[in-house]
């Protein structure tokens, strides 16, 4: 072993910087992706928690609020894209989509374990909005 600790430290060091500017670009390309969809489904944001949608968006969508809120479908796909390794997310998002007839949003399903009794949550999340997270990271 021909390397030092500090050589190895700075290495380390100036990996976890290129991971972090890896996660800053997926963040980027997640927000122009948000703002893409959002111009074409229009919703009202009357503050942090409340928002407008028209009706006619609703029918044959679920009426899940967090299916509407992209804010919350970027934290949902981040929470999904973080453990793993930077260059699998686009086809980590690919599989979950193909996985999904096309008719229907995307789930995230999300388990947690409290005194002994396991709780699954599910998010459904835009298919359109997924697709163009896609096309902005293969950009």
């Amino acid at each position: 072993m021909d390397k030092s600790i500090k050589q190895i430290e700075q290495e380390l060091f100036n990996l976890e910087q290129e991971k972090n500017k890896l996660e800053k670009i997926l963040i980027d390309a997640i927000s122009s992706a948000m703002l893409k969809v959002a111009q074409n489904k229009p919703m009202q944001r009357i503050s942090k928690h409340c928002f407008v949608i028209c009706f006619s968006d609703m029918v044959e969508n679920p009426w899940n609020p967090g299916f509407y809120d992209w804010e919350k479908s970027i934290s949902i796909i981040l929470k999904f894209l973080r453990p793993k390794p930077a260059k699998e997310w686009v086809c980590s998002l690919v599989t979950k989509l193909g996985g999904t007839p096309k008719n229907q949003p995307v789930v995230f399903e999300y388990r947690k374990k409290s005194f002994d009794v396991m709780y699954s949550k599910k998010i459904p999340v835009s298919r359109i909005f997924i697709e163009q997270i896609i096309k902005e990271l293969n950009r």
